[in-house]
């Protein structure tokens, strides 16, 4: 059994190692975008644009506005909840990697 520190490590290396793979992914794309959460009110428009998204593109912003999983709720969910600890969340993490590749 690992230890927290040795949890963290471990999760902080998953970390990495997906993100050199995602840019190992994205070197061979033409079509690809730098995306910055902080900066998405601005970004967004021209995201929607490239991929010829159709809707209400104002209320598609507006939702960066509405935080979700803030620092609060997951206190309160920790709260109700168990510790689930880092390989918990690596993962969740690596099935949610797996969704987005496979579309």
């Amino acid at each position: 059994m690992l230890n927290e520190d040795e949890e963290l490590d471990l999760c902080i290396d998953y970390i990495e190692t997906i993100d050199q793979n995602i840019k190992l992914f994205l070197e061979a794309r033409e079509r690809k975008m730098e995306f910055w959460i902080e900066r998405a009110q601005d970004d967004f428009p021209s995201f929607w644009s490239e991929i010829g998204a159709e809707g209400d593109l104002a209320a598609a912003v507006a939702e960066f506005d509405n935080p979700s999983n803030t620092s609060e709720e997951m206190g309160k969910r920790r709260k109700k909840e168990p510790k689930r600890g880092l390989r918990q969340f690596a993962y969740k993490t690596a099935r949610a990697v797996r969704g987005i590749h496979r579309r």
